[in-house]
């Protein structure tokens, strides 16, 4: 129940954030935030960072295997390369917010936004049920085109 409930408000949010026309604002924030978390977590939590970045858990293993040198690499440099870095950084936050107005953008009417989060409560409370739908397990054979065939012949015989 508890899960329906912050579903239930995380859509409200996002539905109020439209009506109030708080999108970019909002987006700013979420991706500030997003990029914080995912560092912060990053450091204080070293032995998941396999499991959590998934396919991209190589990635995140060198990365944080030699996040001393990049650290070292990055201060060595001069003013122009640590503006490029800062320019990327800047350019990586904009893609991310761009990303996070055109969800929330999605949330301008009241129905929506409950869809969508009764749809993303149910993925937290029953992920069993949205396995079995994706499995093919819960899907039925379809009819070959040659066991069609071999019915229609013994129906004329």
């Amino acid at each position: 129940m508890a899960t329906l409930l912050a579903g239930g408000a995380v859509a409200a949010l996002a539905y109020y954030v439209n009506v109030q026309n708080l999108v970019d604002e909002f987006a700013t924030v979420a991706a500030a935030a997003t990029f914080f978390s995912i560092g912060f977590w990053a450091r204080k939590r070293p032995d998941q960072l396999r499991a959590r970045l998934g396919v991209f858990g190589r990635i995140g293993d060198a990365a944080r295997e030699s996040q001393g040198e990049i650290n070292a690499w990055v201060h060595a440099q001069s003013l122009r390369v640590g503006l490029l870095l800062g320019l990327g950084y800047g350019i990586a936050i904009v893609l991310l917010k761009a990303a996070i107005v055109s969800v929330v953008a999605a949330f301008s009417s009241v129905w929506i936004a409950v869809a969508v989060g009764a749809a993303v409560a149910s993925l937290v409370t029953a992920p069993e049920l949205w396995k079995a739908a994706r499995s093919r397990a819960a899907l039925p054979e379809a009819p070959s085109i040659d066991s069609a065939r071999t019915d229609a012949e013994e129906v004329r015989w």
